[in-house]
């Protein structure tokens, strides 16, 4: 499982302006550049910050982030990619849900793992890219989230399931069960 924090320049303004920016991930525990505010990214200098294209084959990826920085808006973008370039592609899947908007375990569970595409995957061979946005916001609202998530993986066909979970850089540890559980299912990332 890798875990990488989105480091982009926070801009306010008014209006909800997108730019489409090259946003870049670093490494947890990895070092980043920086120089009046702005971000090296020279050879050599920034070995731990990579683009979202770079780490699209591991297969387990933790997206982290401080609030108001692009997550949810990275998130959208790499699904809109994917979509595009798995469109008629029949040995994958992508399922993307926002877990901000649940109230209840209930609700959540049917989403996701009631879904008619989900139960379809796991009764097949084909490869699924699920990916659930904003965690630390579904904690508010459902505090056994992780735990919940955690168990539900437990029981699934890993090796054909491409999870990225996004979530505030600060709410993460509150979901260390959940860390613990992705690492000990998927094999160390390369």
């Amino acid at each position: 499982m890798l875990i990488g924090h989105l480091i982009c320049e926070r801009v306010w303004l008014t209006k909800m302006t997108t730019y489409d920016w090259t946003r870049f991930w670093c490494i947890r525990e990895g070092s980043m550049m920086l120089g009046r505010g702005y971000l090296y990214v020279l050879k050599g200098y920034t070995k731990d910050v990579i683009n979202f294209d770079q780490i699209t084959h591991i297969p387990c990826l933790a997206l982290l982030g401080e609030p108001g920085i692009g997550k949810s808006h990275a998130i959208e973008v790499e699904t809109d990619k994917l979509r595009r370039k798995i469109e008629s592609d029949t040995t994958q899947q992508l399922l993307s849900f926002n877990l901000r908007s649940y109230s209840s375990d209930i609700n959540l569970i049917q989403d996701i793992f009631d879904n008619e595409k989900f139960k379809a995957w796991l009764s097949s061979s084909i490869k699924l890219h699920l990916f659930l946005d904003s965690l630390d916001e579904g904690l508010l609202r459902v505090d056994t989230l992780a735990a919940l998530l955690a168990d539900k993986f437990k029981n699934l066909p890993i090796q054909r399931l491409h999870l990225r979970i996004a979530c505030r850089t600060a709410e993460w540890p509150s979901s260390l069960e959940l860390q613990a559980k992705a690492q000990s299912h998927w094999p160390q990332n390369p």
